[in-house]
């Protein structure tokens, strides 16, 4: 039995090298479809965005961190951010830049990625680095979490539902990481539409009771969410209709075993920034 143990290590060691290699050559693919570099925040901005930020989230701050843990680490929050901030978001969006992909059964919808925030919506960019929304997400889930690296382009993205049909798959956000180690938060920038946020609470714990939800992403609004445990999908598109959420991802540390990272780069490549980026250049 020992050997057939040592066996099976062994070429589990082996799958993860070769998952290892195969994700850093998908990384530089989409790194290279579009090559843009991360940049350093303003300090005066950071400053700005702060002050901005702090007083709006920590208003009610204990009824919210109740209601988060009751949920089993969700929340929605109707009104979290005020208009002054969102106004700010909604002046960085250039919707027509966003990568477009479509999965058939799976997606449609574009995104504009962290690396490119930080060059074309600084705002947005240092609302993610925040120390005061860091420190909202870590009073939320009572552990210190951190910011994803400049180069992960999911850390912060801008999600354009913009034509018909578009549309997302249930899924759960785990980004890479170990389970209970991410963290996402949705926040409603523009939502011209009748599409919603479909969310499943509860799933497969059969020590609760299952809720569906259908929400509406009003601009201002904040749901944050532990990405293993909240399975989310988003409806339909109509027509003549415009949807814009942008999508924060934070986390509890930097481990990110083998074969996520690689499940995570692929979905990065085929559905969000690599492939798509590709053949919307080529158009």
């Amino acid at each position: 039995m020992n050997a057939v143990s040592r066996l099976l290590r062994a070429a589990d060691r082996r799958v993860d090298r070769v998952a290892d290699i195969v994700a850093d050559r998908l990384d530089a693919f989409n790194h290279a479809v579009d090559p843009v570099a991360g940049a350093a925040s303003d300090p005066a901005l950071q400053a700005e965005v702060d002050a901005l930020l702090r007083p709006a989230l920590s208003r009610d701050l204990d009824r919210v961190r109740r209601d988060f843990v009751e949920n089993d680490e969700y929340v929605c929050v109707e009104h979290g951010l005020p208009a002054e901030i969102v106004d700010r978001i909604q002046q960085e969006i250039v919707v027509g830049r966003a990568t477009r992909s479509v999965v058939p059964w799976y997606r449609a919808a574009g995104s504009i990625g962290y690396r490119r925030i930080q060059r074309e919506a600084p705002f947005t960019a240092a609302l993610y680095r925040s120390r005061a929304m860091i420190d909202y997400v870590s009073a939320l889930c009572g552990k210190p979490i951190h910011c994803k690296s400049d180069d992960d382009d999911h850390a912060c993205t801008f999600y354009v539902y913009s034509k018909p049909g578009d549309r997302m798959s249930f899924h759960y956000d785990v980004c890479g990481c170990e389970d209970a180690a991410s963290y996402s938060l949705i926040i409603g920038v523009v939502d011209d539409s009748t599409q919603k946020l479909l969310v499943e609470l509860h799933r497969g714990d059969d020590a609760r009771t299952p809720r569906s939800l259908a929400i509406s992403t009003r601009p201002g609004l904040i749901i944050t969410f532990a990405g293993s445990k909240v399975w989310h999908g988003v409806s339909r598109l109509g027509r003549n209709e415009l949807r814009v959420t942008l999508g924060l991802a934070y986390a509890t540390n930097d481990h990110q075993p083998s074969k996520r990272r690689l499940v995570k780069v692929m979905a990065d490549t085929l559905f969000h920034f690599g492939l798509g980026g590709k053949l919307n250049r080529r158009a």
